[in-house]
């Protein structure tokens, strides 16, 4: 072999072994006792296991008794919901043979065989098959050994169907189970509503269908299912640690924290509720016990994808940029178009000061997510601190063209703002901000935005434009101080001294740490005193 030939396969090797790691993570396993082994080799499972790694085997019980739990976790999603084929057992039933039927024969029938030399009237000798064996399916000669659920339900192959003693509602179940394995989310969605409409009593039902919408993002509709799920089965781990990972899709970390602790409570060493969790603890600002529970997981799962993000953001979380860059690099190696992974990427080489590989990666980003609007704004930021505010604008605008949420829509306007500003162009901010409270009309920051344009330029009109939209903001959202300030001080400005002070009384009473309240205290006591030397200056 030539050194070029070895260079190219070494480099092969470099770039193929993670993504092998990784697949070998999530077969990895226990040592496995004979029963596991046994359904895993059971082809309807093992064409599921090798279809799908996120398919797994677990040693479990189920009322009671010992069975093999194959359910489905998922794996390429940041938060790991898991949802279950069923507890399996095995059975050497024989399953109806769904090939066309053929005639069935014992021997070769007869032919005249006109050899040379021979008379044509002579018959040739009988050709004996050994055993009609050789004529028929190995399925239809001897029984198999085949996995069936708790329901009884014999699980098919992906070739066959199902026996036609089969009862619907198992069968639609399976077919959305294997829907979620070929992402078809739509189908599964639809076979799951059938089978709910005909056994809403079954918790594992109830569980799929609710992972399936917390997928969506049908947080509140999931969060119901979820519910009744546990209803049905106190004990059922699988539905407890989703309610803890859809608390943490909806931002309620403490109520995902007492979840993942009753899921781990049942079943101890369950990765997804460890990683609930750990998640729980990262967003309740316990950043040191999170990273401690991270980095004891990555030492058990060394390439296990959640495992490896988790520690990434709490590394993040804990400002060691540097460690959470070297695991982020090597995520998205493995996960080249995840805009997530590329968007945190480059915020820890712009932590470290590499600007230009925060940008790179920024720009991936929006080719990977092109509609999400977080990539553009990301993108814009660093576009903006690199003073291309010509290519920074270009962005925020394209994030606001996606309709992005509340939250990054105020982001983008505001970034949008302060480049005019920066540059000077108070009149185009001011038509511009115009523009975005008449649309955004029940958005308190619209209307601040456009006040505070207003209260930059010279005269009356721009001041009584500035007064109104302050007040708009505030009678939209009262616990925006800073307008109260603000309009404060325009009042003075013009001569309504007292409105201006039941502004200040308002500003210093809801934000009495604020850094413009002494300022706001000390025009309290001029604009109280006065009164009292005009009152005492009289004759």
């Amino acid at each position: 072999m030539t050194g070029k030939r070895i260079k190219i396969l070494a480099v092969f090797f470099i770039a193929v072994a993670p993504a092998m790691a990784q697949l070998a993570a999530f077969a990895a396993a226990p040592e496995e006792g004979p029963e596991k082994k046994l359904v895993g080799s059971i082809a309807s499972i093992r064409q599921r296991l090798e279809k799908d790694h996120r398919v797994r085997l677990v040693e479990d019980k189920h009322k009671g008794q010992s069975r093999i739990h194959c359910y489905l976790v998922t794996a390429n999603q940041t938060l790991p919901y898991v949802i279950s084929l069923g507890w399996l057992r095995t059975t050497d039933s024989v399953l109806k043979n769904n090939e066309p039927k053929k005639k069935k024969h014992h021997l070769i029938p007869r032919v005249k065989l006109h050899l040379p030399g021979r008379a044509k009237n002579t018959e040739p000798d009988e050709i004996n098959l050994k055993s009609k064996n050789l004529l028929t399916s190995a399925r239809q000669s001897a029984p198999s050994l085949n996995a069936v659920d708790e329901n009884n339900f014999i699980i098919p192959s992906l070739t066959e169907t199902p026996l036609d003693s089969s009862r619907r509602v198992d069968i639609q179940y399976l077919a959305a189970f294997d829907a979620i394995i070929e992402k078809r989310m739509d189908k599964a969605e639809k076979l799951l509503t059938s089978v709910l409409d005909h056994c809403p009593e079954d918790a594992k039902f109830q569980n799929t269908y609710a992972v399936v919408l917390a997928l969506r993002g049908e947080y509140k509709a999931a969060g119901k299912h979820i519910d009744r799920a546990i209803a049905l089965n106190g004990s059922y781990s699988f539905a407890i640690t989703n309610r803890a990972l859809l608390e943490l899709a909806m931002g309620r970390s403490k109520e995902a924290l007492k979840a993942a602790d009753q899921a781990l409570a049942l079943k101890p060493d369950f990765l997804p509720a460890k990683l609930a969790k750990a998640r729980a603890l990262l967003d309740t600002g316990q950043k040191e016990e999170a990273l401690t529970m991270a980095r004891e997981l990555k030492q058990l799962y060394s390439a296990d994808w959640q495992t490896m993000l988790l520690l990434a953001d709490a590394e993040l979380a804990s400002k060691n940029f540097k460690e959470a860059r070297e695991i982020l690099s090597r995520l998205t190696v493995l996960s080249p178009n995840n805009s997530d992974l590329l968007l945190k990427l480059a915020h820890a080489e712009n932590e470290l000061g590499d600007l230009d590989a925060a940008m790179k990666n920024a720009r991936k980003s929006t080719q990977a997510g092109a509609q999400d609007p977080r990539t553009h704004i990301a993108l814009g930021d660093y576009l903006k601190d690199n003073r291309d505010e010509k290519a920074a604008l270009l962005q925020y605008e394209r994030a606001l063209d996606l309709r992005p949420q509340r939250a990054f829509k105020k982001r983008a306007m505001l970034s949008i703002l302060s480049i005019y500003v920066g540059q000077n162009r108070l009149e185009e901010a001011y038509e511009l901000s115009g523009q975005w409270a008449d649309k955004n009309q029940d958005e308190a920051f619209c209307h601040f935005n456009h006040a505070w344009i207003a209260s930059q330029l010279e005269g009356n009109e721009y001041r009584d434009t500035a007064i109104e939209e302050y007040k708009t903001a505030i009678k939209l959202d009262k616990s925006l101080a800073s307008a109260r300030y603000n309009l404060a001080l325009l009042l003075l400005k013009g001569g309504q001294n007292k409105e201006a002070l039941s502004q200040l009384q308002a500003f210093v009473k809801d934000s009495p740490e604020d850094k413009d309240a002494a300022h706001a205290r000390e025009l309290l006591g001029k604009l109280t005193a006065a009164p009292k030397a005009e009152e005492e200056s009289k004759p």
